[in-house]
């Protein structure tokens, strides 16, 4: 099956977790270009300023999903790779709804402001 990324994510604050679940996806959304860069690279393109803390649990979803599909994050194909991107935002919005007692949407809202400010460099 997939992954449980749950018990990562859960690890430290909300707002790493969300910043962790983003960087991950990012690269997984952009798989390819680790031919050619590193995951720190296509981490830093992106302009943010990530903490290490955030850039170090993206790079352990990552792994767990390597780990689990028994290859590199690059040789997945895109329904594999669209699973992990939705598990991964949905498991953000659950946590975020929970904590903060947001309506889910708030914490899709924010993924989706995190995703434009990324199409937009």
């Amino acid at each position: 099956m997939r992954a449980d990324l749950s018990a990562l994510l859960k690890s430290l604050p909300l707002a790493v977790s969300i910043e962790s679940a983003y960087l991950a996806m990012r690269i997984l959304r952009y798989r390819f270009l680790l031919e050619q860069m590193s995951r720190d690279s296509i981490i830093a393109k992106g302009g943010a300023h990530e903490s290490n803390e955030s850039r170090r649990l993206a790079l352990s979803l990552l792994s767990a999903i390597e780990a689990e599909e028994g290859r590199k994050i690059q040789e997945l194909d895109s329904s594999t790779v669209e699973e992990y991107v939705n598990q991964l935002s949905s498991l953000v919005q659950a946590r975020s709804s929970s904590e903060l007692g947001a309506p889910t949407s708030s914490a899709e809202a924010l993924l989706n402001q995190l995703r434009e400010r990324e199409r937009s460099l």
